[in-house]
């Protein structure tokens, strides 16, 4: 597709040097293949410029026109001139339409958003406006060799519209974004003074251009505006953090502008580190996207720490480059100096020293949280109400919030802050409603990410303390269970022998005995693990007594393996035992009780019978400790306990009880 423009084939790098045209060798100038027509500085110049273009032009369409080019390496090499077509167009080109088009869409967006906005519509405005100066930059400043000079001009004015146009709508942006300062018609006067001023730049009026002048005010303009409205919104912090995006990005903007396109030159370092008009455009996109992002109210609550790292690190740059041009100048001044006493100044002396105060300034300090007191004294705090007065103390003095109320309906699970960051929400906790703070600060800022990571790491403390309270009174339930258990299965044992002993001196040792166990007991102190057949040998005597005590004969065998049993093991084989033959002593008439315990592929299994009067299956139900200790033993070595009437275990005559659990530790070798 042809664009009605001459163009000519050669290698990006290469640069025109000349125009040949039927035998005469026009000379090419830097001056003709300026980017931006209005860095020329009198407006005879310019008029000579696009006279010029027309004529370069007018010379490309003769037949057999060329264009002499040389490149990086000096090879000189001669070019046809032939139509222009969309594939010539550099990606510069592409890019500055690019920013026309994405600005229109995110002022559509932002005006979609809040169309009832002021402030929304004159950003609307500025993404009109900007493809209004971009666009037609885009074509005169990619253009090969030259144009004519009558659409040059034509284009320029269409750049400076675009450009006043745009200086206008930020203006009046300012003047009512966030807080509206004028009335609507204060808008339309600065638009139709604009007018006026461009009006009179374009026909000449004046004796000089005034389009850099009328730019200029109206950045100035914009400043003052955006300084008042900063002044105004400091006691209202959503406001300022919107006014916080749009000058954090045109910090970077104009940060990055100086850098890349107005520095290079002033440091000596020549135009080959210049980045194009094209691409510096932009730069104007990071702007709008700030402004956008204030005006949308975006992620506010995110950009405190953002904001203040840019403004740091900007004023860093500029602050190591003051004193290096310092130490610079000073060294040039003194008689004194020579480039080895320099390099010893600034390298020994010089650079440790400016690092190590960069350090001292730039270096953020992290306070330690302190807060861990408060919290344990929190948890452990029995009262409701004491305990959401500690609560909101807390709070308080963590963020001093402007507002703080309980939220019993929302279903916040963990703690997260407002789109604007102007209201924080605090899970419930330990049995204590959520909380909605609002404004942080008592207004005087937004809620961010380091408070969100505050209260992440308050609620985890307090998760873990109430968790350890927690274990702390189920070990202690479980403690006093197991104690419960031991004293009446193992010291009720010793206490009934002790009963129906008659022989003083069998009493007072059953009571010793007795005494012991209910020390070990307290303790939970153990020998360590026992033999099978030691535990089961140690009580045979015990049982034999106090079964003879009371007329009844004993059946004891022990058969199988042997195994070392842990202390808890053995405990609850003693206390079992000890259990069974208290309740057939105390309830089964029984003249005959059968022992019976074996190891046997890895498991212990003990048999106790009787030949008494049987149970009643509500026996076992009841409400007595005996038979829910006996349970809650097996079970807890990860085994069972069953009980049944004469002959239904195994053909087994009389009542029968019998405990199984698994052995850990089986020992090689059989009992005799």
């Amino acid at each position: 597709m042809a664009l009605g423009l001459s163009g000519f084939d050669g290698s990006s790098d290469a640069m025109p040097q000349a125009l040949v045209t039927a035998g005469e060798r026009t000379l090419i100038t830097p001056a003709d293949l300026i980017e931006e027509p209005d860095v020329l500085p009198e407006r005879v110049a310019q008029i000579a410029f696009f006279s010029r273009q027309s004529d370069l032009a007018l010379a490309m369409q003769a037949p057999g026109a060329q264009v002499e080019t040389r490149d990086a390496t000096g090879t000189v090499r001669l070019s046809d001139v032939r139509e222009r077509t969309l594939g010539d167009l550099p990606f510069v080109f592409w890019f500055q339409v690019l920013i026309g088009v994405v600005s229109v869409l995110i002022g559509a967006w932002v005006v979609g958003l809040r169309p009832a906005d002021w402030g929304a519509r004159l950003f609307a405005l500025l993404g009109l406006f900007l493809p209004a100066f971009a666009m037609p930059a885009a074509i005169y400043s990619t253009r090969p060799l030259a144009m004519d000079g009558a659409l040059f001009e034509t284009l320029s004015i269409l750049n400076h519209f675009g450009a006043c146009a745009f200086g206008a709508a930020l203006v009046c942006l300012f003047l009512v974004y966030p807080r509206q300062l004028v009335p609507p018609p204060v808008f339309a006067a600065v638009f139709a003074l604009t007018g006026i001023l461009f009006v009179l730049d374009v026909l000449h009026i004046l004796p000089v251009t005034i389009h850099h002048a009328t730019v200029a005010m109206q950045m100035l303009a914009a400043i003052v505006a955006a300084m008042i409205q900063w002044w105004l919104s400091r006691r209202r912090p959503v406001d300022r953090a919107g006014l916080r995006w749009f000058l954090t990005t045109t910090l970077v903007g104009a940060g990055l502008f100086i850098a890349l396109r107005a520095m290079p030159p002033v440091l000596g370092m020549g135009d080959s580190f210049v980045i194009s008009q094209g691409y510096a455009f932009g730069l104007f996109l990071t702007v709008h996207l700030g402004l956008a992002a204030g005006l949308a109210r975006y992620r506010l609550f995110e950009l405190n720490a953002f904001a203040y790292r840019v403004w740091f690190w900007f004023a860093g740059i500029l602050l190591v480059v003051a004193i290096d041009l310092g130490l610079v100048v000073w060294l040039n001044t003194q008689a004194w100096t020579s480039l080895p006493v320099a390099i010893v100044v600034a390298g020994l002396l010089y650079f440790p020293l400016r690092q190590h105060v960069l350090e001292r300034i730039f270096t953020p300090k992290r306070a330690a949280f302190t807060r861990s007191s408060e919290i344990v004294d929190l948890v452990f705090t029995r009262e409701a109400e004491r305990r959401d007065e500690k609560w909101d103390t807390l709070l308080a003095s963590l963020f001093d919030p402007l507002e703080s109320e309980r939220d019993t309906t929302s279903p916040v699970t963990a703690p997260r802050a407002s789109s604007d960051g102007s209201t924080l929400l605090v899970p419930s906790f330990a049995g204590l409603d959520a909380r909605r703070l609002r404004l942080a600060d008592r207004g005087r800022r937004l809620f961010g990410p380091d408070d969100i990571r505050a209260i992440d790491t308050l609620l985890d403390l307090g998760r873990i303390v109430e968790e350890g309270r927690a274990a702390y009174k189920l070990g202690v339930v479980a403690e006093r269970d197991r104690i419960s258990r031991d004293l009446h299965d193992h010291l009720g044992a010793q206490l009934l022998s002790a009963l129906h002993t008659v022989d003083a001196g069998e009493k007072d040792e059953l009571l010793r005995r007795t005494l012991s166990e209910l020390r070990t007991i307290v303790s939970e102190e153990g020998a360590g693990d026992q033999s099978f057949a030691d535990v089961m040998a140690d009580l045979r005597p015990e049982i034999a007594d106090r079964l003879s005590l009371v007329g009844i004969t004993l059946d004891y065998r022990v058969t199988g393996d042997d195994a070392l049993l842990p202390p808890a093991a053995a405990s609850a084989l003693r206390a079992t035992l000890r259990e069974l033959v208290s309740n057939v002593i105390k309830h089964a008439d029984a003249s005959v009780v059968s022992v019976c315990a074996q190891v046997k592929d890895g498991r212990v299994t003990l048999d106790v019978t009787d030949d008494g009067r049987g149970f009643e299956q509500e026996a076992l139900d009841g409400p007595g400790r005996g038979m829910s200790n006996l349970k809650t033993r097996a079970a807890a070595l990860g085994g069972s306990i069953v009980f049944a009437p004469a002959g239904a275990l195994d053909d087994i005559a009389g009542v029968a009880a019998r405990l199984r659990f698994p052995l850990e530790q089986p020992i090689a070798g059989s009992l005799p």
